[in-house]
């Protein structure tokens, strides 16, 4: 790595990108959160992921590529259940994009 500054190091450079990696993290965790509360998830599922209502899901913990899996076969009407007839019914559920998605599944599977 000659391009690395000997005054900056190595080392400097990986703490440097890891904590690159860290604010991107919790970045998506932040805009999930919004996008939940955004997109009226939280009506059903509840605001932490933890819902009142017996008949639907609870989302809070769940591995985050199961939630996104889950949502896209719900989004594309894969699945056909009683609830997710209700979810597709809900027109905010299309026009989330695979980005949103992901920020919301990430932050949902890093609740307790």
């Amino acid at each position: 790595m000659r391009w690395v500054n000997t005054k900056i190091g190595k080392k400097n450079i990986l703490l440097l990108l890891y904590f690159m990696l860290l604010n991107f993290c919790i970045f998506a965790q932040d805009a999930g959160q919004e996008l939940f509360m955004e997109n009226l998830c939280h009506t059903c599922h509840g605001v932490q992921g933890k819902t009142i209502y017996p008949n639907y899901p609870n989302l809070a913990g769940h591995d985050a590529m199961y939630i996104r899996n889950q949502f896209l076969d719900i989004q594309s009407k894969n699945r056909k259940n009683g609830l997710t007839i209700l979810m597709n019914t809900f027109p905010t559920i299309s026009k989330i994009k695979p980005q949103e998605i992901h920020n919301i599944a990430a932050h949902l599977s890093k609740l307790p």
